[in-house]
């Protein structure tokens, strides 16, 4: 087993010191890849996924606030879709330490040559005497729930221990669900859109009672059990309508009918034009919106209405029969074979008439995956033919940044030459100025010192002159 190609992905609330063992555990048995998710947890805290981060190189989503496990695996299918590109498998597992590493290596190891459409479920015994009542009972009463209204067996409905193959993880990402109902609508999808559970045998492991799972006991158990019930329920509300219907229209025909037919013949042909339109109405409300089945085929209308050929007969014989050797009333006769053959044809339309095909699904995986084969092998044909191309392309524009660069640099050159000069023109200007100034501080003190002169020469004249 090439453990390179498995993803763990680890949801995790408010943990504690056995996140830190557990990982140390997965990376003895040399798993690279692990994602934890920090689903909102504590302040006090935060410091286990900094250690995880930090020590063990684990790639660490956080939740602002508490989203639930739902949406984290679907926060965290979508970040590793696009984070990690060669994997063949994700396994899920709890951060609480109840499962074991060699679990998580044997269903790794399981799940190493499954088809694309599988889902792995590692699945506990639950007749051990340690396991607590609410987990015990939980299970068995939805696992009874699961394979009597939706027809899908399974041992652990609950289990936390997952493995998904990449195009089972793409199918599950538009499954409605929160929190710990997602789990169960995993497994409810499956029939839908024909994937293929794998079990895995491993230990059944509670620790103190299971007190640390975030498991709310009634809110998330109706959840569960609404989902469960979800589509009997529709399909009951269908049949509902349709009787309505039926009514409603068996008495229009026979206001319309009842002025012109024989007394015997307007009955009967309000009855098969009522029938008829009712029928056609719960037909399509249960393909399309109770069994949810999209695919256009003349098959389930032609299996549908012969479903309901037979529900008649078997209606007529089976309470003529009640009547006549049980001594039923034809009333309560009626209401008991109807109401099995109800049920009947509830199990009958969602495990033949609208279950989905095989061979479809297996067609649309098979051509996604042909698609992108062919798209890379046309993108390595592109790259093999421009890679000539792309060197000179390269080789050319190597050359003009250089060229660019040299003249870039040439020119800042020059601009520090003439910044230079015009620095020295500067210096010399200024200089100039100040000798022409300070020469001119001279020539007035040589003018004022002439003045002087001249000054005293006068007055000696004057004295000489006197003296004569």
């Amino acid at each position: 087993m090439d453990k390179n190609k498995v993803v763990l992905l680890i949801p995790s609330l408010n943990p504690d010191e056995k996140l830190i063992n557990l990982i140390k555990d997965l990376k003895k048995e040399e798993f690279d890849n692990i994602v934890v998710v920090n689903d909102g947890s504590k302040q006090e805290c935060l410091h286990y996924f900094d250690q995880i981060e930090n020590e063990f190189n684990c790639k660490v989503f956080t939740h602002f606030k508490n989203l639930g496990k739902g949406r984290a695996l679907k926060n965290a299918f979508n970040f590793i879709l696009n984070s990690f590109d060669d994997f063949k498998t994700v396994i899920t597992l709890d951060s609480d330490g109840q499962h074991k590493v060699e679990d998580v290596v044997k269903l790794a190891e399981k799940f190493e040559d499954v088809e694309e459409r599988t889902l792995g479920l590692g699945c506990r015994k639950f007749g051990k005497k340690d396991v607590p009542f609410r987990s015990k009972f939980g299970n068995i009463f939805t696992r009874m729930l699961l394979k009597v209204l939706c027809g899908i067996s399974c041992s652990d409905t609950q289990t936390g221990l997952r493995a998904f193959t990449k195009q089972t993880m793409k199918e599950f990402m538009d499954i409605s669900g929160e929190r710990f109902e997602y789990e169960m609508n995993m497994i409810l999808a499956t029939k839908n859109k024909d994937i293929k559970i794998v079990e895995c045998p491993i230990q059944t492991i509670y620790i103190e009672e299971n007190k640390s799972s975030h498991f709310n006991p009634i809110k998330d158990s109706f959840k569960i059990i609404s989902r469960l019930f979800a589509v009997f329920f529709k399909y009951t509300i269908a049949s509902i309508l349709s009787f309505l219907i039926d009514i409603g229209f068996f008495a229009l025909f026979v206001a319309i009918t009842k002025n012109w037919a024989s007394e015997n013949l307007y009955i009967i042909l309000s009855t098969i034009f009522a029938r008829v339109i009712s029928s056609v109405f719960n037909f399509l409300v249960n393909k399309n919106t109770v069994f949810k089945q999209k695919e256009k085929n003349p098959k389930f209308f032609i299996m549908y209405f012969s479903l309901v050929i037979i529900n008649m007969v078997l209606s007529a014989v089976l309470v003529d029969v009640f009547v006549k050797y049980c001594f039923f009333q034809e009333i309560w006769a009626k209401i008991l074979v109807d109401g099995v053959l109800f049920i009947l044809s509830f199990v009958v339309q969602r495990d033949i008439i609208f279950r989905s095909s095989k061979k479809k699904a297996k067609i649309k995986t098979a051509k996604a995956n042909a698609d992108m084969e062919s798209l890379e092998g046309e993108i390595q044909v592109e790259n093999l033919s421009l890679n000539s191309a792309e060197e000179n392309t390269l080789k050319e524009k190597n050359e003009t940044i250089l060229n660019a660069e040299c003249d870039n640099i040439a020119k800042e050159e020059n601009d520090f030459v003439v910044k230079e000069k015009s620095k020295k023109l500067k210096t010399k200007k200024v200089k100039n100025k100040k000798e022409k100034s300070a020469f001119k501080t001279e020539e007035n003190i040589l003018k004022e010192n002439n003045s002087s002169i001249n000054a005293e020469n006068v007055q000696y004249d004057d004295k000489v002159g006197g003296g004569n």
